[in-house]
């Protein structure tokens, strides 16, 4: 389910505390995409969510911002 605005297999989420590795795509709509990784320090799964504003250009993936929320419950 990767295509040209996905995030790829492997690739790496960077904030203060940890690091996640995108894992596979779960669903996408019309307000973002909802990915499953897992957190590389200490492999807890998590749920990723990208949210596109509405001025996102999705023609030229990532040349933008873009916007995340990591959870770690019911993934």
């Amino acid at each position: 389910m990767f295509n040209e605005v996905t995030l790829p297999y492997g690739y790496k989420l960077q904030n203060w505390d940890y690091s996640y590795i995108i894992d596979n795509v779960q669903g996408q709509g019309g307000f973002g995409i909802t990915y499953s990784a897992y957190r590389a320090e200490d492999n807890l799964h998590v749920a990723v969510k990208e949210f596109f504003p509405n001025q996102l250009n999705l023609t030229e993936p990532f040349t933008q911002a873009r916007m995340f929320r990591i959870s770690t419950k019911a993934v």
